[in-house]
């Protein structure tokens, strides 16, 4: 499963649009990712983004739960769903993905992989 992840992220990094869709082997990847997703058990939330959740439902934003997208390659953590256009992604990160900045001591800056993920969505177009 994660290499099917790593790759279906690599061919979204990478491909327009148009070039994914022409491309058989994109396709083929999302397809199994898409059968291996559906027998897995989505990720667990965190006590941090369930604490998130219900602040947002406090002040009445609509959401959804580890929403699946991409065919399967990103999970994002909550989806706006009310008329926000474009939607908006809620990824609650927590320490994890943040490091030191070596240029501004005392200040954190996100992990590549963070900065990657923020990438993806904004591409696809989500405010992320």
């Amino acid at each position: 499963l994660a290499s099917l992840t790593q790759i279906a992220q690599v061919a979204l990094a990478t491909l327009d649009s148009e070039q994914r869709e022409a491309s058989p082997w994109v396709s083929t990847v999302c397809e199994g990712l898409a059968q291996e997703r559906a027998n897995s058990p989505p990720p667990l939330s965190s006590a941090l983004h369930r604490a998130v959740s219900t602040e947002l439902a406090g002040i009445k934003v609509s959401h959804d739960h580890e929403v699946c997208v991409l065919g399967g390659a990103l999970f994002i953590d909550m989806v706006t769903t009310h008329s926000l256009n474009p939607a908006v992604a809620i990824e609650v990160d927590g320490p994890a993905h943040y490091l030191p900045d070596p240029h501004t001591p005392g200040t954190l800056r996100p992990t590549p992989v963070t900065r990657f993920k923020r990438r993806l969505l904004e591409s696809q177009g989500y405010a992320a």
